[in-house]
């Protein structure tokens, strides 16, 4: 079976595989069945099916089959009986008829997705396999990278030939406009995946922390004429393990442990341990595009979470959400979005005691690279500890390169 983390993308495809918007009805004056338009013929059914679908989903899979003798090339019916049905986990009765949806958009990689999903969720990961394969060429990025994810989870997890190790790249550059400060997180890992599919990692680690505005001999804990809020500045190596408790859930609890260098004087050696461990999770979701055209925008939401303690900080414990949500266009190549940030510390230093929130933009320029751009205007507000020197609002123009690269 798939890792449900590894594709967050299953319960979207589950639930809003139909976005329907209601259809528009008329009123027609008494006639002939034989003289009805076709695609007229239908719109009360489609009244009362949108009436009753919740209410009474069986009496509504009957009606969707009625319509379905009439307009049988219309793909929206075999879209709602596949949503319906596994609405009512009748998974076999949703594999029936999404084959059905395919065989009239065979383009609709949406579709092709589900169907595999259902496969898998049959134990047909034979079949599954198959059709995730057919997909990982998409030039859609979302599709691509749930379809590459699937078929590295099934083999994994399936076949004994299948590779169990992986290796990471993380880079993510950005410009603080609070600050006016550059910073350059690097990290990479390789390891090996244990337990069902990727539930676990084993892996080695080296990563990289520098700004642009730390000067070092000094850390300071307010902020004055000259002084910025210092990034870690630290180069790490060690060792790690991840792993999923709750396959259902996309939370993973994670340690390292390793030795770290310190990039600037800060009044102690530089050589230390750095011992950090905690629980993250990350979750996205995307509607159905509004119409069929490509450019159609679709509505996106993804939720971060993280909370750990870092022996670096004196083992404080720091807790950091964000949530975005907004339109996405092109295949999600351009989104438009609010996002929610907050991050809160135990040490009670107030630069890491904040709220903040603000509209902001990203762009994935390649679909076969791995890169996004996002600009993002910010306002916050610091909410424990704040110096009386310091005013305890702010707002941040910040400008973010991001790059994920899996092997």
């Amino acid at each position: 079976m798939i890792d449900p983390q590894m594709h967050k993308m299953m319960k979207l495809l589950f639930c809003s595989l139909m976005s329907l918007s209601a259809v528009q009805f008329v009123n027609a004056n008494p006639v002939e069945q034989s003289q009805v338009p076709m695609d007229t013929a239908v719109y009360p059914l489609w009244e009362n099916y949108y009436k009753i679908e919740k209410s009474d989903p069986q009496q509504a899979e009957q009606m969707l089959l009625q319509i379905s003798q009439i307009t049988p090339n219309d793909v929206r019916v075999w879209k709602s009986l596949t949503y319906l049905r596994i609405n009512q986990k009748n998974n076999q009765g949703a594999l029936d008829s999404i084959v059905k949806a395919r065989a009239l958009a065979p383009q609709d990689e949406s579709l092709t997705l589900q169907q595999a999903y259902l496969l898998n969720g049959l134990e047909r990961n034979a079949e599954a396999l198959e059709l995730f394969k057919s997909v990982r060429d998409s030039t859609n990025p979302d599709t691509k990278a749930t379809a590459e994810q699937a078929v590295k989870n099934l083999q994994g997890s399936n076949d004994q030939s299948g590779s169990r190790v992986f290796a990471d790249v993380y880079f993510s550059p950005s410009y603080e406009g609070r600050f006016d400060l550059g910073l350059f997180p690097l990290k990479a890992r390789a390891g090996r995946y244990f337990g069902e599919g990727q539930q676990g990692q084993l892996y080695g680690f080296a990563s990289i922390n520098r700004d642009t505005r730390s000067s070092g001999n000094t850390n300071p804990e307010v902020l004055g004429s000259n002084a910025v809020i210092y990034d870690d500045n630290a180069a790490i190596v060690g060792v790690g393990v991840s792993y999923q408790p709750w396959l259902q859930l996309p939370v993973r609890a994670y340690a390292e442990v390793g030795g770290s260098y310190d990039l600037i004087d800060r009044d102690r050696s530089k050589f230390r341990e750095s011992i950090n461990a905690g629980l993250t999770g990350y979750q996205e979701w995307n509607s159905d595009q509004w119409c069929e055209q490509a450019a159609c925008p679709n509505w996106h939401t993804d939720a971060y979470g993280n909370i750990a303690t870092y022996s670096r900080e004196d083992y404080s414990v720091l807790a950091d959400m964000r949530v975005r949500t907004g339109l996405g266009f092109a295949n999600n190549s351009v989104q438009l979005y609010g996002k929610f940030h907050s991050i809160n510390d135990t040490a009670h230093r107030y630069y890491n005691n904040f709220a903040e929130a603000g509209p902001g933009v990203s762009w994935k320029p390649f679909a076969q690279f791995p890169m996004t751009l996002r600009v993002e205007q910010l306002y916050g507000k610091y909410v424990t500890s704040t110096p009386t020197d310091v005013k305890d609002t702010f707002n941040n123009t910040r400008v973010e390169l991001t790059i994920y690269q899996g092997f």
